[in-house]
């Protein structure tokens, strides 16, 4: 009622029913996205319709979708954030780091913006700017742990081995009890190759929370 415009009652009514009716909802969000006045629509609309059809394994439209609010919003930091999100679902790390980009040039301080840009170019192979971006995170946040593991992740790929240790061991001094930490750490040192580390993280993860899947 006091938002009767028909295209987003449709939005609103399609979302609703995206448990109870899947395929009939994709096929009404793949409609609403082909009538989509972006250039009128509020931003939220556009990008609550993009988070959508991606969920529903639509990412191409979505991010087509974003492309053309993005043109028109170019300033808009959701807009930017979910392009480079989507981007980087679809397997193009470096386009999403154009965009993640913009999103910390409008939000600086945003820990989302950062730690996306920052996973962007390291999926992209930019590990020297991925670790600076999670330094960035880091002089913001400095009792963030996963922002350290991140950093941490980053320094083994790049053979500071030393520098790593060093933020994996203040992620554990930061969340002594949370097994994730030592699960990250884990899996960091496993893909770097360091199977002995990884494997006592893991036990570590494993006494901290037994019932692990």
């Amino acid at each position: 009622a006091a938002d009767p415009e028909p295209w987003r009652n449709r939005l609103r009514d399609t979302l609703g029913r995206m448990t109870a009716d899947r395929a009939g909802a994709l096929d009404d969000l793949e409609r609403l996205a082909a009538t989509a006045d972006v250039d009128r629509l509020p931003e939220a609309s556009v990008t609550r319709l993009a988070s959508a059809l991606s969920s529903l394994g639509r990412g191409a439209i979505a991010v087509a979708l974003l492309r053309r609010a993005q043109r028109l919003h170019p300033d808009d930091f959701w807009v930017n954030a979910d392009l480079g999100r989507e981007l980087l679902r679809s397997g193009r790390p470096d386009e999403a780091v154009r965009f993640f980009a913009v999103a910390v040039g409008i939000r600086p301080r945003s820990d989302l913006a950062l730690g996306s840009l920052g996973g962007a170019l390291q999926q992209g192979g930019q590990l020297g700017e991925a670790a600076e971006t999670f330094r960035r995170m880091i002089a913001l946040r400095p009792d963030d742990a996963h922002a350290h593991v991140r950093l941490g992740a980053v320094l083994l790929n790049l053979g500071a081995v030393w520098e790593a240790d060093v933020e994996f061991a203040e992620a554990k001094r930061l969340k002594p009890a949370d097994w994730k930490i030592r699960d990250l750490i884990g899996s960091a040192q496993a893909d770097a190759g360091d199977w002995n580390a990884a494997i006592d993280e893991r036990r570590v993860a494993v006494q901290l929370e037994p019932f692990l899947p």
